[in-house]
């Protein structure tokens, strides 16, 4: 039997290689990426140039300029990162989901904000967040407060800042401006530390902030489940929900690995000092 030859075998090997890597980055959660850009539009303002900085988080300039193109989700955290960094501002998360335009995230702002109520809107972020986002599960639950939960699937948490403040910032300004009310939170847990920037955030919420929590979440009085939208449209509701099950049906769907998994339930034990085995494995 005729042996392959060393030049054949590098040849199959990095095929192999090139495949694996293929099969690695689809697998990866992906986003819009409306943040990692208005972050970019921020360092672009101040001068600082972005291919550096992309690069060290696995984004492209190119990526970056094309808004068809979505983004890895672990590449828009460290980007967040490392652009809060750049421009010296440590609630750069916060201040674009504050600044920005609620309607840049497209399919699923049109669809919420169509709803008949704001437990409703929630209801459809719940289910279609994937499709902004599909780093992101989101939770609503109704029996004594109005709680939404927000964890992350496929991308480590304890990495992150940024992208969860900018995700909290945005829900609280969508509930606020979709009721036409300054609705306030009760509480806003975060699993992630902070020291001297929390009198902003909590200015801005208009309620205590938990840092170090043991889940990141938002807590409404129960009878903000019942407020009406101010542009609820049930008819293009009806429309909107068609798109965003047929967008769903696109979306990838798989289990977290098991190392992202174990990460992300470790990382608010840590500073309680709770990380036991039986604890991470439940």
């Amino acid at each position: 039997m005729r042996r392959a030859s060393p030049n054949r075998s590098k040849v199959k090997a990095a095929k192999s290689g090139r495949r694996a890597r293929v099969r690695h980055l689809a697998l990866q959660p992906d986003a819009l990426g409306v943040a990692a850009r208005l972050a970019a539009g921020r360092l672009r303002e101040a001068g600082i140039v972005l291919e550096p900085l992309l690069r060290s988080a696995g984004l492209s300039v190119s990526q970056i300029d094309r808004k068809d193109m979505r983004l890895s989700v672990a590449g828009q955290i460290r980007f967040l990162e490392l652009a809060a960094n750049a421009l010296k501002d440590p609630l750069l998360g916060f201040r674009l989901a504050r600044d920005g335009e609620l309607r840049q995230v497209g399919l699923i702002h049109y669809v919420a904000v169509s709803s008949e109520t704001l437990g409703d809107a929630l209801e459809r972020v719940q289910r279609y967040s994937s499709i902004a986002n599909a780093g992101l599960v989101l939770k609503c639950f109704g029996t004594r407060n109005l709680t939404i939960t927000l964890r992350y699937a496929g991308v480590a948490r304890h990495s992150d800042r940024q992208q969860m403040e900018c995700f909290v910032t945005w829900l609280i300004r969508f509930c606020r401006a979709s009721t036409d009310r300054r609705l306030n939170p009760i509480a806003v847990h975060l699993v992630h530390r902070r020291s001297d920037e929390s009198s902003e955030l909590e200015k801005f919420f208009g309620c205590r902030i938990e840092f170090g929590a043991d889940a990141d979440r938002i807590i409404f009085d129960k009878e903000a489940k019942q407020l009406r939208l101010a542009s609820a449209d049930r008819y293009l509701n009806e429309i909107l929900l068609q798109d965003c099950e047929q967008a769903l049906a696109y979306r990838r769907s798989g289990a977290d690995p098991l190392r992202v998994a174990v990460e992300n339930a470790i990382t608010p034990l840590l500073p309680h000092g709770k990380a036991r085995l039986d604890a991470v494995a439940q």
